[in-house]
């Protein structure tokens, strides 16, 4: 959940970011990249703690392949996103956190619930 709402106040950030302060610029992004760095660890983590021990490495790779097609569109519809309202990319974007956000935050009380 930190994560995630780490991913939100970086997003949101961006949207406040005022022009041409690049060092602004790079402290938000840099807060993006660790929150999106730390998703990741916790996703890889929390999927090798699920997996049964044969046929993990077939899992864990099916896993990434579906990672990566999911991510090639994505920047084919970020750049169309940006082509057609740059600032609606980055509310795009916010709007995509707050959505990871409340997921995190569901799956989270789900998972408190069956222990």
């Amino acid at each position: 959940v930190l994560t995630r709402a780490l991913g939100l106040i970086g997003a949101v950030a961006l949207l406040l970011v005022p022009a041409g302060h690049l060092s602004v610029m790079l402290l938000v992004v840099s807060l993006l990249g660790g929150a999106t760095f730390l998703t990741q660890t916790y996703r890889e983590t929390a999927l090798f703690a699920r997996l049964p021990t044969a046929g993990a490495a077939n899992l864990y790779s099916a896993v990434q392949t579906l990672a990566l097609l999911c991510s090639v569109p994505a920047a084919a519809l970020a750049g169309a996103v940006f082509a057609a309202a740059p600032r609606g990319l980055f509310v795009l974007i916010a709007a995509v956190c707050a959505l990871l956000l409340g997921l995190a935050v569901w799956l989270a009380g789900r998972e408190g619930r069956q222990s």
